[in-house]
Parts: C-alpha cells; sequence; structure tokens
C-alpha cells in the first residue's frame, strides 16, 4: 500500500484536529446532561442513567477532574468510529454470522434492525472484533453523544478519503494529529514535563523515511557488503555510501541472519526491498511472534513486545520494563517511573487479575 503524499496527510491533520473539537464539544454535553459534575443527578434521569453517572464519577476522580474525563471521553467515541472505517476500507470489518460487511451493508443491517445510526452498528461490530481496545463494559463508550455532536463526528469521517484509510502510514499519523495542538500547548508552557503531559510530547510517530533510513544503512548496507554490485543500491535512495560499517561479527549467508522476538512487533509487516532470501527470513520471525492469523491494524513498537515478554515472566518486571523506555525515562527520575506504575498498576488491577502487586 501506498504512504500519504502531502495534501492527503494535511487533509487528515484538519480532519483530526477538527475531530478533537468536536468530540470533546459532545463529551461535555452528553456528560453535562447526565449530570456528571454536578453534586446530584437530575430529577428526570432514568435509574440507568443515575448507574451510569455513579461509575462515570468514580472515573472522573481516578482521571484527575472533569475535564479530563471529557478528553477520555472525547477519545474513545472518536476513535471507535475511526477504527470502524479503517477495518471497512480494508476488508476487515465483520459482521457476526454473515463475516466481512461493507459500510454500505451496515447502513442496511441498521434499517433492518431499526437503529437510526449505522455508524453506531459499525461502531457496535468494531469493538465486538477489538474488546481489548474498545470494551465492551467501558462507561466512556456507555456515553450517548447528542445527535448533533455524533452529525459532526460522522461528517468529519465521512470526508476523508479512502486512501487515507488503505495506505501504509494512515493509521500512525491518527494519534500524533490527535495530539498536536496538546503537544504544542505543553511545549509552549515550557515546564517540567510529566504526568498526563508526557505522552502528548513523547509518543510519536515514526515517518516512513525514517524506517527505510534504517533499515537501509544497517541490513541494506550489510546485503550490500556481500553483493556490491546489487541492483537494490539504486533503489536504496536513503543509503549513505560515506559512511564506514563493521559486519565483520555479521553472517555471511542470509540463513544466518537472526531477528529477535523483542525486535519483532505484533502484527509486523516486513520492509519493502528486501532481498528476497533476507526478506524470507523476517517473514518467517515476524509469523513465529504473530497471534495465530491476525493481522492487527496497530504495529506496537517493540519496546511494548519486549515489555510484555518481560512482564510474563516476573510480576515485578513490569518496573524494569517501564524503565527501560527511552522516551519515558528521558523525563522521569527512576523513584518517579517506579511510583507512577505503581499508581498506573493500582488504577487497573481489576484488569490485571493475573499479577499480584
Amino acid at each position: 500500500m501506498p504512504y500519504l503524499d502531502n495534501s492527503n496527510r494535511r487533509l487528515l491533520e484538519n480532519a483530526v484536529l477538527s475531530a478533537r473539537d468536536a468530540a470533546e464539544a459532545g463529551a461535555k454535553t452528553a456528560l453535562n446532561a447526565l449530570a456528571v459534575s454536578a453534586p446530584a443527578p437530575h430529577q428526570v434521569m432514568t435509574p440507568e442513567q443515575r448507574k451510569l453517572r455513579v461509575v462515570l464519577r468514580a472515573q472522573m476522580r481516578r482521571l484527575g477532574g472533569f475535564e479530563d474525563l471529557v478528553q477520555a471521553c472525547a477519545y474513545e467515541q472518536w476513535h471507535r468510529m475511526l477504527f470502524a472505517r479503517f477495518l471497512a476500507e480494508n476488508s476487515l470489518l465483520l459482521h457476526p454470522e454473515y463475516g466481512t460487511i461493507t459500510l454500505d451493508e451496515c447502513v442496511e443491517l441498521a434499517r433492518e434492525q431499526g437503529i437510526a445510526d449505522p455508524w453506531d452498528l459499525a461502531a457496535q461490530y468494531a469493538s465486538e472484533m477489538l474488546p481489548g481496545i474498545f470494551r465492551p463494559d467501558d462507561p466512556l463508550l456507555q456515553v450517548k453523544l447528542a445527535p448533533e455532536g455524533r452529525e459532526a463526528l460522522e461528517r468529519i469521517l465521512e470526508g476523508i478519503p479512502s486512501a487515507v484509510f488503505t495506505s501504509d502510514d494512515g493509521l500512525g499519523w491518527v494519534y500524533q494529529y490527535w495530539q498536536a495542538n496538546r503537544k504544542d500547548e505543553v511545549n509552549r508552557a515550557e515546564r517540567k514535563i510529566e504526568g498526563a503531559d508526557i505522552c502528548a510530547v513523547t509518543q510519536l510517530f515514526t515517518e516512513p523515511y525514517m524506517v527505510r533510513f534504517l533499515l537501509q544503512n544497517t541490513l541494506g548496507a550489510w546485503w550490500l557488503s556481500l553483493h556490491p554490485d546489487s541492483p537494490l543500491r539504486a533503489r536504496m535512495e536513503f543509503h549513505k555510501p560515506e559512511v564506514q560499517h563493521d559486519f565483520s561479527a555479521w553472517p555471511d549467508e542470509v540463513d544466518g541472519l537472526r531477528v529477535g522476538e523483542s525486535l519483532c512487533p505484533v502484527g509486523f509487516h516486513p520492509p519493502q526491498g528486501l532481498p528476497d532470501g533476507a526478506g524470507r527470513c523476517v517473514r518467517n520471525v515476524a509469523r513465529e511472534v504473530q497471534s495465530g492469523e491476525l493481522h492487527q491494524l496497530v504495529a506496537r513498537d517493540s519496546g511494548y513486545v519486549g515489555a510484555h515478554h518481560r512482564v510474563c515472566e516476573r510480576d515485578d518486571a513490569v518496573y524494569h520494563a517501564v524503565m527501560l523506555d527511552p522516551l519515558t525515562s528521558a523525563v522521569c527520575t527512576l523513584p518517579q517511573l517506579h511510583d507512577m506504575t505503581s499508581e498506573m498498576l493500582a488504577a487497573q488491577a481489576r484488569w490485571l487479575p493475573q499479577f499480584e502487586f
């Protein structure tokens, strides 16, 4: 699949920035309608709404305040719709009985089932496919946006061309654009970066040209050292021939290459432009660490995969895994990292019954 060109990247950036504003406005209206920030529920609220309000207020206290809850709710509401579109455009949206379905078929099914908004149905299917990302019992996803708030998000989503959803890097840009204004706000404040600010300024998407640069000047340079007349040289636009490499410890044959599991992300798709033998080597390793036939839309950073393996081995290793993250450790001391991890584990204890901390 192709990478996004500049025009589509700018279009996606504007769409995501607009979506965050619209989603936060819609979430605030919906949460106020549930009296989440009020001292008492509205008299006209149903028992179900009152129960949801109690759960939301507990989550608000855990997150830090009402505005934090608004941002979290906006994020969940928009990204469930967005993932539904990504899945559908890549022929991965599944009906529980009929298999792969399109957005047009979601419209027909919604009409048959008496569901006013087909995006609700598409998002429901996305949640069923990705329960680890969009938890069925997540109270933020039980919040119903007002029709005008929902329609605003739908207009933005429908205005994004299909090419964005079928590109190699479209999904990678989404989160960075979602945090763009927040990142600028934190940087302008010129204060110590900690707490909720960390994600906005450190979780950045690695652009495809950076990946190609690293690939061509490591594995590519090794290949050219063995095959100086290889036609691949002309295709390596980022290769730096003036840089001297020492490959004395590297194998002389492709079959000798080994890629560590902690370096290979789940859902990994091998980079393009590898020699056939090297490509097979990387693909074989990638296949070993994939879970069944599931090809995830988001390729997790290798550090997270390594952390997963370490945590599975020992409960206390989660602290070591967090300390090894270069982005987080760049702005936090070791005691801060330990305390932050403890707080996160305590807050998410109900989702981690297999661990004892």
